[in-house]
């Protein structure tokens, strides 16, 4: 069987072998755009857009396992420093020199807005993947627009915060749900509730009950939901067929308990 190396993994066995010095300390981080050129490109990963180019990126939109390497690799350039970066668990090589960076401030130095700027980027990236069907790739993008989120502080800008984190939760949600990760499901729903009541996660987390065989949690989700809005007709659906499977249920317990006792 193949072994497939996580992004732990690669960082891991990552090694830099620095070709020509930079001409100043500072890297580029989360939200910077930057102008990389790239050479002698040697990858077991999709890196055909690296080959002897130069390419303008923001650090931070990388999702796939072949760019956040490059995007950390990047990250551990200076202005003008060229390197050999080898990732030994890929068997794979390529030389980048960081040609102009537009940096950002570290996110503890950042002011609320870029901070709230950032999350929306990365969660309306996420929303684009999840759309073309590229369900990991968006999971990446929600869960590093939540990190921002959560370190926006509240002010007059609340509910703008309080309604991105309940989406990003859901999302999360949503993604884990195609993914079939129903104990997943639960948890991010349940944060959403925490932040608002709302339909979505109750809805996401019922559908999660449903297929863990938990129906009266999935029905009393339901009927929350319901609450919220008394016209879901999916939510409707759902809680008519909890309610038969309950019956069932019932019905199939009593039959064992019979022949238990014949």
């Amino acid at each position: 069987m193949n072994f497939t190396p996580t992004f732990e993994d690669c960082i891991q066995s990552l090694e830099k072998t620095i070709k020509s010095g930079g001409s100043s300390s500072q890297k580029p981080n989360d939200g910077s755009l930057c102008t990389v050129s790239f050479q002698d490109v040697n990858c077991q990963f999709d890196t055909s857009y690296l080959s002897n180019k130069t390419l303008t990126f923001t650090i931070g939109d990388a999702c796939t396992l072949g760019d956040r390497i490059v995007d950390y690799c990047v990250r551990n350039l200076t202005i003008e420093e060229s390197a050999v970066f080898s990732i030994n668990s890929l068997s794979s090589s390529f030389t980048a020199q960081l040609q102009d960076c537009e940096f950002l401030p570290y996110s503890h130095l950042m002011t609320p807005e870029d901070k709230y700027a950032l999350a929306q980027r990365w969660k309306e990236r996420g929303v684009t993947l999840f759309k073309a069907g590229a369900v990991e790739q968006a999971f990446c993008m929600f869960r590093k627009s939540l990190q921002y989120t959560k370190l926006v502080k509240l002010g007059e800008s609340e509910e703008d915060i309080t309604d991105l984190a309940v989406n990003l939760y859901n999302n999360l949600a949503q993604c884990h749900l195609q993914c079939l990760n129903y104990d997943s499901v639960v948890p991010m729903c349940t944060k959403s509730l925490m932040v608002m009541p709302n339909v979505k996660a109750y809805y996401r987390r019922a559908l999660a009950f449903i297929e863990s065989g938990d129906y009266e949690n999935a029905e009393q989700d339901l009927l929350e939901c319901l609450k919220l809005d008394p016209k879901n007709k999916m939510a409707q659906v759902k809680l008519d067929l909890v309610l038969s499977l309950d019956q069932d249920n019932r019905e199939s317990y009593k039959e064992t308990i019979k022949r238990m006792f014949k």
